[in-house]
């Protein structure tokens, strides 16, 4: 509902109160010093005097606190430039970079950069892939592919570590599936192992020698 009268603070619609020449704000009667709001075709701005921010500061009135966007329980929130949807946040914690149907927990469409780290000698890695659930001897941890992208689940090739000591010291999997079905590689699949005291096996999971090779026909020797 609204009112005719014209108070001292202003004109005023009930639940929307300040003067013209000041901040107006919705849903309080108190707004903070030197913020103005906009609302325009669906649009919403931020002002500070007469000049639009460039950015929103969260921590404008307390350092700590979080800047919180929020979607409709079946919804996503996103950021985009332009017509450009950057990223996507849906409803369900997945997120998407370069694609707005994540469907998996981080999903990107398109090439990743992973720049130098320029650290030291034990702080090379750029990108870590681990087994968070401390399960123990056994886990697996890895990168699949999949070049068809018939369904996230399903890895036909792969490079996995195996858990089989303390400190997480294991073997290393080398995995390719040739058989025709969405099946995944396993460690059946190993065309080269890798284990922890650094002896390789090619097609065997389990070599007893630094080099170990299982051939069932004859070597090419060329």
């Amino acid at each position: 509902s609204t009112t005719t009268s014209i108070l001292s603070t202003g004109p005023h619609i009930s639940g929307v109160t300040g003067l013209f020449s000041d901040a107006v704000c919705i849903g309080t009667d108190a707004p903070n010093a030197g913020i103005g709001l906009q609302v325009n075709n669906g649009a919403f701005y931020v002002y500070n005097g007469n000049a639009k921010l460039d950015e929103i500061d969260a921590g404008y009135f307390a350092a700590s606190r979080d800047l919180v966007l929020k979607a409709g329980t079946a919804a996503a929130v996103q950021l985009q430039a332009g017509s450009t949807k950057i990223l996507t946040a849906k409803y369900d914690g997945t997120v998407g970079i370069g694609t707005d149907s994540p469907t998996e927990l981080l999903h990107v469409s398109g090439g990743i950069l992973l720049a130098e780290k320029n650290d030291a000698a034990e702080t090379w890695h750029n990108i870590i892939v681990a087994d968070n659930s401390a399960s123990g001897v056994g886990t697996h941890a890895g990168i699949g592919f999949n070049a068809q992208g018939w369904t996230n689940d399903i890895a036909k090739a792969g490079i996995f570590q195996k858990r089989e000591g303390s400190y997480g010291r294991g073997s290393l999997f080398f995995v390719n599936n040739n058989d025709g079905s969405w099946t995944s590689a396993t460690e059946s699949d190993a065309a080269i192992t890798i284990d922890s005291d650094a002896r390789v096996g090619i097609g065997s999971t389990n070599p007893q020698a630094l080099l170990e090779v299982n051939e069932t026909g004859e070597l090419d020797n060329r």
